[in-house]
């Protein structure tokens, strides 16, 4: 009972130690990308404040008029809200896709007297949300290569076209906020149609002149935006997920780590008795010996 034991016991430190290896490589791969896309979103983002600023100002010019773009413009009723969830295509990332999911059913439960469609970016959740029933109206994986502008390009044409086409009155970009390496927040955000702040009409510069027109400038700025939007979010998330992989690969090369050691003094122990009772049927045998071999019987 004892010899299996640590027969068991040697193959379970064998095969914790091999998992351990295969989980510090994938740390550190985590980590390279980390850096990588954490750069971007770093980069990315003055950029995006300036243009979702700017597009408020042009917007704020425009509103309420003839010549307010329909992008501006707020249908009602509400029948139908678009959301565009965007998860992971692969697992092993902690709480991450459960995270956004949690909050994109939480929005559901709030948005109940309408219709909700989906546009999902990541497997992830585009096989959670199906296998719950809803309607996901289009599905875009995840680049290989590293994330760039035109890979966004697609996913924004295809929110704004249900928009403008009238099959959605609202759009949402589900994604995670990047704060640091073991703070993402999972946010639900309005996409379209663009809302003004009041004090946005405030803004405008008046040393500024639009060529041909101010609604001529936002009509070709406005896509522009939108895309820059998408972009912003898709990269919060991809960072969001390269650092919560890193974390979850740290914490399991640490708990296989501490499972060897665990497994490694039980071994001890184990083969430890072994050898006391090996010891103590030696010892028995010899006593026996010793007290039956030394008086031989004669016929």
């Amino acid at each position: 009972m004892i010899a299996g034991s640590i027969h068991q016991l040697r193959r379970r430190i064998r095969s914790t130690r091999n998992l351990a290896q295969v989980t510090r490589a994938m740390q550190t791969v985590a980590a390279s990308k980390l850096r990588k896309v954490q750069q971007q979103v770093t980069e990315a983002r003055p950029y995006s404040r300036w243009s979702k600023q700017f597009l408020e100002q042009l917007g704020a010019g425009t509103a309420g008029t003839a010549q307010e773009h329909p992008l501006l413009a707020h249908p009602q009723p509400v029948h139908t809200v678009l959301v565009v969830v965007m998860s992971s295509d692969r697992g092993l990332c902690g709480s991450y896709n459960q995270n956004i999911i949690r909050e994109v059913l939480l929005f559901a439960r709030t948005h109940s007297a309408q219709q909700l469609a989906f546009v999902t970016v990541g497997r992830k959740g585009r096989d959670l949300l199906g296998r719950l029933g809803y309607s996901i109206l289009a599905h875009f994986e995840l680049p290989r290569g590293g994330l760039t502008f035109d890979d966004t390009r697609a996913i924004a044409r295809t929110a704004v076209d249900e928009f403008l086409a009238g099959h959605v009155q609202e759009v949402y970009l589900a994604y995670t906020h990047f704060r640091n390496i073991l703070t993402h927040q999972p946010l639900i955000e309005p996409y379209l149609p663009l809302s003004i702040p009041a004090a946005a009409s405030q803004q405008i510069p008046g040393e500024f002149s639009f060529e041909p027109s101010q609604s001529a400038v936002l009509g070709a700025f406005l896509p522009r935006a939108l895309e820059v939007r998408v972009y912003q979010a898709l990269l919060e998330s991809l960072t969001s997920e390269q650092a919560a992989r890193m974390v979850a690969m740290e914490n399991a090369s640490r708990n296989a780590e501490t499972m060897v050691q665990e497994l490694t003094v039980a071994y001890n122990k184990a083969r430890q008795q072994r050898i006391t009772r090996e010891i103590l049927d030696i010892a028995s045998g010899a006593e026996a010996l010793a007290q039956f071999g030394g008086s031989p019987t004669h016929r």
